[in-house]
């Protein structure tokens, strides 16, 4: 995701973003995975003359200055045009799919909060889980208080961002090859 801040930045050329159909950074025939895609996207902007960074919670972002929101908008889209990511990552998920995140959840991501100082709410049942996934009662292995104990550990400088907890220490999203095969 990017945040756009209005603040000071050197204006690139909207002519240096490659056309759509330049070949440069289109996705294998497969497509690319989440992470490549956003990997990709960044170099493109980059290469376009954008300097993206992360802000204090670990978000990319750009600084604007008044008037530049357009190009920059014009710039993103014809980056994100060049790049697709693989059709399975679209698809809703199935059961077994999402028994893959609860069984994740259960070994790896709650023991490793917990090691860290965190108290995760009490995983529910597979099948309330599973039935719950798409709803606002959906459960949240890092809710609202444990994301604010997070942030408040990079506040006081044990993490840099919360994502050195949340994609770095553990991880919550399962590997790659168990949750799309």
């Amino acid at each position: 995701m990017v945040a756009l801040c209005l603040v000071g930045c050197a204006s690139p050329d909207a002519g240096d973003v490659p056309p759509a159909d330049s070949g440069q950074g289109v996705a294998e025939e497969e497509g690319l995975t989440p992470e490549e895609f956003d990997s990709a996207n960044r170099a493109c902007l980059e290469e376009a003359g954008w300097t993206l960074s992360r802000d204090e919670y670990g978000q990319l972002s750009v600084d604007l200055q008044a008037g530049q929101a357009e190009d920059y908008e014009r710039a993103a889209n014809q980056c994100a045009a060049q790049l697709q990511v693989d059709a399975k990552y679209l698809e809703p998920l199935d059961d077994g799919q999402r028994e893959v995140i609860y069984v994740h959840y259960e070994e790896n991501v709650i023991p490793c909060l917990e090691s860290l100082g965190y108290a995760p709410a009490a995983l529910p049942s597979l099948e309330v889980f599973v039935s719950t996934m798409d709803s606002e009662d959906a459960y949240q292995v890092i809710s609202p208080q444990v994301y604010r104990d997070i942030a408040e550990d990079v506040a006081a400088g044990r993490w840099e961002t919360p994502d050195d907890v949340i994609r770095g220490q553990c991880d919550v999203v399962p590997p790659d090859n168990t949750l799309q095969p």
